[in-house]
């Protein structure tokens, strides 16, 4: 089959970075035919030919930039990839180019990425021309994964001051004799810490990296707290529903996904009862089948959530879009788009899916589907710190750079009866290791740490001397990042931040033990 060369439109005004870009992508065995428009009439003109595959674009064109001809690209040509590729973009014009259908960029000074660019998004690119469609799940993969690697960028640290927040918050909570008012006090900056560990969520999602944490859970039972949590998330105008399955249907889930997916769904239904309304959640069981179409009806038992509010509806116009990133029918500065995609995505790394049944003017209704197991629920969680459970005898070696997350870290573990030895960076880990490895059970380290020497090195050297030691990563990274920085199966053991007291000590027992 002849293919046809791929028509590429390029906003350049440099003209020798116009031969630059040529040079990168056709050095790479890709034919086509490359047309530069220096300014907004000839790009203009150019589109409205029509005869475009691609386009490549300047963020900073004299007169006309990279937002015009993004805006310019979807009315004139809807239809078509826009890539941006410049020497000067910051992450914030990135990831809002992202967010307004941009499909991914390439700095100038990095243009060996371009072929590779362009291949993923055609889709075969170089195909025939009249295979080349532009292709919407591909383009929303390659979308997500931008976004992805520009938080990745901002969550460690963010996630290191939500740890030291929501961490201590949680401790002075659990205290029997604080007054009403603190306590309730405490309870609100704790919710609005795990809203804001929710948004770097979303975004960590999408780098499609981080696997689901799982355990078996009945679902009524989860459901029922979540109904708690979200009765004070959604304020006294939305009266809430609540209705357990007459079985108990368990599912392996990651609880804290399952929640940010229910929560999202939540939010989505209040903000389209903004005068007020009522949200039915029910548990049930749905049987064999089913699914969404297309595609053969996936084959076993599910559980789902169902969740039916009493807004507005979603229009016919709207309701192809509504699980596309950044796509909101909400006004400006009230809402991302994401809350929708994002508990799609977790959905299907569960195996499940959503449904979705809405009416103008009266309600939509959402149902997360999941499959069901027929695996034992596992053991209750472990108690809270402080309150009577068994002294341990382990040691544990924490190695953690930011000094109010190692203290925070430091103070949970010795509550509940662990002896902390502690280090600041991979080299003073190292000379605490020189006189203490033969009691020390169990490393504890952040992923990235000063120095030579990152969390990962620690603990391929510290098990390629003491095989029988447990060791567990922190980070504020999503696991490509851990995976990128170890070896010999060093990501087993990750623990993300932010973590609370009742976490931490989760998987400091999980991997030492309960009686350790």
């Amino acid at each position: 089959m002849n293919r046809e060369p791929l028509r590429v439109l390029n906003l350049e005004a440099d003209a020798g970075d116009h031969e630059r870009i040529r040079s990168a992508i056709s050095s790479a065995g890709i034919e086509l035919i490359l047309e530069r428009a220096s300014n907004r009439e000839e790009f203009e003109a150019a589109l409205g030919r029509g005869k475009v595959d691609l386009v490549l674009a300047d963020y900073s064109v004299p007169g006309f930039g990279g937002p015009a001809a993004l805006e310019a690209t979807r009315r004139l040509l809807p239809g078509v990839p826009f890539v941006i590729v410049s020497g000067s973009v910051g992450e914030e014009a990135a990831v809002e180019s992202v967010r307004r259908g941009c499909a991914d960029f390439v700095h100038k000074d990095r243009l060996e990425r371009l072929p590779g660019v362009v291949r993923g998004i055609m889709g075969g690119a170089c195909a025939p021309a009249g295979v080349r469609a532009a292709q919407p799940d591909l383009l929303q993969d390659q979308k997500m994964e931008l976004v992805g690697k520009l938080a990745g960028g901002m969550a460690h640290d963010f996630n290191n001051l939500l740890t030291i927040i929501s961490g201590y918050v949680s401790m002075l909570i659990d205290k029997e004799d604080l007054p009403p008012a603190s306590s309730e006090a405490l309870k609100r900056v704790f919710t609005a810490s795990r809203q804001a560990t929710g948004l770097v969520r979303q975004l960590m999602l999408f780098s499609r990296k981080r696997e689901p944490m799982r355990e078996v859970v009945d679902l009524n039972t989860e459901v029922e707290i979540m109904v708690g949590m979200l009765r004070r998330l959604l304020g006294e105008t939305v009266v809430l529903g609540f209705e357990a399955a007459p079985e108990q249907p368990r599912c392996s889930v990651d609880i804290g996904m399952l929640e940010q997916a229910v929560v999202n769904v939540a939010v989505n239904a209040r903000d389209a009862m903004p005068r007020g309304g009522r949200l039915d959640i029910r548990v049930g069981i749905s049987g064999k089948g089913g699914g969404p179409a297309p595609g053969p009806p996936p084959q076993g038992e599910f559980a789902f959530i169902s969740m039916r509010d009493t807004g507005c509806g979603i229009p016919e116009a709207a309701l192809p879009r509504i699980f596309e990133p950044f796509f909101t029918t909400k006004g400006e500065g009230r809402g991302t788009g994401l809350g929708l995609a994002t508990a799609r995505d977790i959905m299907q790394r569960h195996g499940g899916w959503i449904e979705v049944e809405t009416k103008v003017g009266a309600g939509t209704a959402f149902r997360l589907v999941l499959p069901l197991t027929r695996a034992e629920i596992e053991a209750p969680r472990v108690p809270e710190p402080g309150k009577g459970g068994k002294a341990r005898k382990a040691t544990i070696l924490l190695v953690e750079d930011e000094a109010n997350v190692r203290e925070f870290a430091a103070a949970v573990l010795q509550q509940d009866g662990y002896t902390l030895l502690q280090a600041k960076s991979g080299e003073s880990a190292l000379e605490v290791w020189r006189w203490h490895s033969a009691r020390i059970d169990l490393l504890l380290a952040d992923v990235v740490l000063p120095g030579e020497l990152s969390g990962p090195q620690l603990g391929e050297r510290f098990t390629a001397e003491k095989p029988s030691l447990k060791v567990i990563l922190t980070t504020g990274y999503n696991r490509e990042t851990v995976a990128g920085m170890s070896a010999g199966g060093m990501d087993r053991h990750v623990l993300n931040k932010p973590y609370t007291p009742r976490i931490l000590l989760q998987a400091v027992r999980a991997v030492l033990g309960p009686s350790a």
